[in-house]
């Protein structure tokens, strides 16, 4: 077929205009060459590749005008030799002392100068990481001297000129840079020998999707994991106050976070973190006793307070300030205080850091002060990571760090020789069969000889939110009634075939109404089992020794066992208010005395210590008397100080005496539980 005239013509003319374009194109995407690098920059980059001090002082020296403390310099040390050879290091500062520009600094250094291939930034939530990335975007982006000492890293970066669109195409003299700039993802142009090239950086939540995280080199087509993890600030205030929130979190890092370089290589994990409140995250991984692979670091304001003397003197001073800023809206009357008074304010006191204050404050002492004064509770919690112990008036509770100390070194199992009578009791939940058992002696002198979950859970620390096995895959039945009903009789015959007749007392929480059946089947089949209701008993409320008796009823103290008539089946009430009370007294005296447990270690027993102190009480009166009423709170699991207390109740039902009342020490001797429950029966 014969081409129309002039066709041939303008095809060629299509051609060489597309060609022209793609040229005019190749040439709009491609940024090269690089900007040199002088002489002198050269050697100053040289100088700063291992010295992360010289780096921030250079190049971050906008940020870090003023002379370092003794803190800082520690802690630019251990960064410095966490990111070049690995290992785990917790860094807590007070607010305002450049920990997060810290850190950022020194995730900078290690990127331009790729002391580190993959870094992962961690925080509580996946936006709180995309903020910290960022904080190095805005450094690779403006800061001039960075882009003049390593324009490989950052030019290509400066030419996206914030248009993200413009990086795939992106091309330094004819290759592609294979840049990804993003909100929670990094990756570093890749530049001919670069240090810095192919460098990747990822944000996650600490919840979110961390294992198995790998990534392939642009160029060379390597599989390579991440090298470097920062955590910041890997808690919130609500997980803060949570025990279990915690021990999940802290496993998450132990495990996943630890873990994502792989089993072979050495990972680098750098914590900025704020303590919040007493044993939370943050200061359980800065405790060298409790996690002995970090290498925490906590520095405070002040060093040591000011002295009793001086510190009525500041009370003055917290009065003149609110005077001072009432009338003047400064500190100028508070600060003329403490001129005045300088040598006795002074007074025991020592600062970490001698050039921090303000304008309006005469040194570093006072505007620590100024911080106290002005918030007591903020000034322990955010300036010195010592937080405050929660505390209310007319609120009572257990703490967690007394209760670790009650370890009394015995072997688990191991029935003490002063012991009268074992007891024990579990707590019914859908999943598990918490449970204790408790050695006792005179007066309720106890020893946990031990206690878990039914099944056993493969953690050491767990909640009902993160069970490993639940009572339905154990037992292999469907309904929780019937999971339940076998998990009883399982765990019974477990407890008796380690304790036998020495085990005087089986008793299992029966308040929960849907099961409460269930329990009561369960516990009709061996006399040594008694179901058991907690009543609250408050001050509002008629005390129990004034309750109407039922026939056949047997009274202790604070406890009633009779025959529930509908079910026909023995039970026992209990004042739960009373008895609460009873076993926070004996946790808190002395071992001779009071409860301890087994073992050596006390973060062995964090569980338990964080369920016992898992409530409170409040000092309530009404119709004459004064009751501790007991409340929960809110997250926490109590279950095992629930099944402490129904062992405490069962050790004085078989005997065992309570102080203000006649002591029955066991025999060996005594009628069995089973023709003691039918001579009531009788009656």
């Amino acid at each position: 077929m014969t081409a129309l005239p002039g066709f041939e013509d303008y095809e060629r003319r299509k051609e060489r205009s597309r060609r022209d374009q793609a040229e005019q194109s190749r040439r709009g995407r491609d940024i090269g060459p690089l900007p040199e690098v002088t002489p002198e920059d050269q050697e100053l980059v040289a100088r700063c590749r291992y010295d992360l001090k010289l780096f921030l002082e250079t190049f971050l020296g906008a940020i870090f005008c003023l002379k370092w403390s003794e803190g800082h310099l520690q802690a630019i040390e251990t960064l410095e030799g966490t990111i070049l050879k690995g290992g785990q290091f917790a860094l807590a500062m007070p607010r305002g002392n450049g920990k997060t520009s810290l850190v950022v600094g020194a995730i900078v250094w290690a990127i331009v100068y790729g002391h580190r291939r993959f870094i992962v930034a961690i925080a509580a939530t996946g936006p709180k990481a995309a903020e910290m990335l960022d904080s190095i975007k805005v450094l690779i982006e403006t800061n001039e001297l960075l882009g003049r000492c390593f324009p490989a890293a950052c030019y290509p970066v400066r030419k996206l000129e914030g248009v993200n669109n413009r990086a795939p195409g992106q091309t330094l003299n004819g290759d592609r840079t294979r840049i990804t700039w993003t909100g929670s993802e990094l990756c570093f142009p890749t530049v001919q020998d670069s240090p810095s090239s192919g460098v990747l950086l990822h944000a996650e939540g600490l919840l979110g999707s961390i294992r198995g995280k790998q990534a392939t080199h642009p160029t060379t087509g390597e599989i390579y994991r991440p090298d470097l993890a920062l955590l910041d600030d890997p808690q919130t205030d609500e997980s803060a106050k949570t025990p279990g929130q915690t021990s999940k979190r802290l496993k998450v890092i132990n495990k996943a976070v630890i873990g994502l370089a792989g089993p072979t290589n050495k990972i680098a994990v750098v914590c900025p973190c704020t303590v919040i409140q007493p044993d939370d995250l943050a200061d359980q991984i800065l405790d060298r006793e409790k996690h002995p692979e970090w290498r925490g670091i906590k520095t405070r304001l002040l060093q040591s307070m000011p002295d009793a003397a001086a510190m009525e003197l500041w009370q003055q001073y917290r009065e003149k300030r609110k005077e001072s800023m009432r009338e003047h809206e400064d500190l100028r009357d508070a600060t003329a205080f403490y001129r005045e008074h300088f040598e006795q304010m002074n007074a025991g006191a020592a600062v970490a850091w001698a050039e921090r204050f303000e304008d309006d404050h005469h040194d570093a002492l006072q505007y620590a002060m100024d911080k106290w004064a002005k918030d007591e509770e903020s000034f322990f919690a955010e300036y010195q990571n010592d937080p405050l112990e929660e505390s209310e008036e007319g609120i009572e509770s257990l703490r967690k760090e007394e209760l670790l100390a009650r370890c009394d070194s015995s072997k688990r199992f191991e029935i003490p020789d002063w012991c009268e009578t074992l007891t024990a009791f579990a707590d019914v939940q859908q999943d598990i069969l918490p449970y204790t058992v408790v050695a006792w002696g005179k007066d309720l002198r106890g020893r946990i000889i031990d206690y878990g979950a039914w099944p056993a859970q493969a953690q050491r620390y767990y909640t009902l939110r993160d069970l490993t096995r639940t009572l339905r895959q154990f037992t292999g039945e469907r309904t929780v009634e019937g999971a339940i009903a076998k998990g009883l009789d399982q765990l019974r015959e477990s407890l008796q075939d380690r304790y036998g007749e020495q085990l005087a007392f089986f008793g299992v929480d029966a308040n929960w109404s849907l099961l409460k059946p269930t329990v009561y089947a369960a516990c009709d089949k061996d006399a040594s089992m008694w179901p058991c209701h907690g009543k609250f008993v408050g001050a509002a409320s008629a005390p129990m020794d004034l309750w109407k008796k039922k026939p056949r009823q047997k009274s202790g103290h604070f406890w009633r066992s009779g025959v529930e008539a509908e079910h026909s089946i023995r039970t026992i009430d209990s004042d739960g208010n009373a008895w609460k009370t009873i076993v926070a007294k004996r946790l808190t005296c002395d071992l001779a005395e009071g409860i301890s447990w087994f073992g050596h270690k006390p973060y062995e027993h964090e569980m338990l210590c964080d369920q016992l102190a898992a409530e409170y009480s409040v000092e309530v009166s009404g119709r004459g008397r004064t009751v501790h009423e007991w409340k929960n709170r809110p997250g926490r699991d109590n279950h095992l100080f629930d099944c402490l207390v129904g062992c405490a109740i069962g050790a004085s039902f078989v005997g065992v005496g309570v102080t203000g009342q006649a002591k029955t020490p066991r025999r060996r001797k005594r009628k069995s539980l089973r023709a003691l429950h039918d001579e009531m029966l009788a009656r």
